[in-house]
């Protein structure tokens, strides 16, 4: 009890001595709230994105320095890529992140990547804060983020935010293709559909 007190997930008055719960808790249940929102609002369009491009499809949110996949659909076809609910990732190296991060203020963005290592996962991986930025301002300028083998190698995954009724970014929704079956002609394409289904999202939600 006295950890639940001492992070604001309990407060005890100081008169009766009874517990009530903190400002923490409420947080983290508005959070939980948001979540199960998102997901409800989203979920028959990314079955439609599924079936349109019969590949995997992702729903994540930031949280901090990661993203957190809160949902997926995944492709029939046996050669994909395959991601479980609750996976964390970091925001520098996906797609999902870089698309949250682009509508983002520059100066908010900046602090995020600042605030950890930026790990390198494979020889395309983007360690550098000013080459990222410089990234995120492509992808809000095309609509879409980009994530070419910077996360796994094999793997393209081209991703979109989603917006609240301010404009900010509150989730993003991602195409996860085996890089054989997304050439370079084809990136553009893939990538402009997911952004059409983020705005459609982003609509519904208000």
């Amino acid at each position: 009890v006295y950890t639940l007190v001492a992070n604001h997930y309990l407060d005890q008055n100081p008169d009766s001595k009874k517990y009530s719960l903190g400002l923490k808790f409420i947080e983290r249940a508005a959070i939980v709230f948001n979540q199960l929102e998102i997901r409800h609002v989203a979920m028959p369009y990314l079955e439609h994105l599924r079936n349109w491009s019969n590949e995997s499809i992702n729903l994540a949110i930031r949280d901090h320095n990661e993203v957190v996949y809160i949902e997926r659909m995944l492709s029939d076809q046996p050669l994909g890529i395959r991601t479980e609910i609750g996976k964390r990732a970091w925001v520098h190296c996906t797609a999902l992140g870089k698309a949250i991060l682009s509508r983002m203020p520059e100066d908010e963005a900046r602090e995020i990547l600042e605030s950890y290592p930026l790990e390198a996962f494979t020889v395309f991986t983007m360690t550098d804060v000013d080459q990222i930025m410089d990234d995120l301002r492509l992808t809000r300028q095309r609509g879409f983020a980009l994530d070419n083998q910077e996360n796994e190698m094999g793997g393209c995954c081209v991703a979109a935010p989603i917006l609240n009724y301010k404009g900010e970014p509150i989730a993003a929704i991602s195409i996860s293709v085996p890089l054989p079956r997304i050439p370079a002609d084809k990136i553009g394409y893939f990538g402009n559909k997911v952004q059409e289904v983020a705005e459609q999202i982003s609509e519904r939600l208000g």
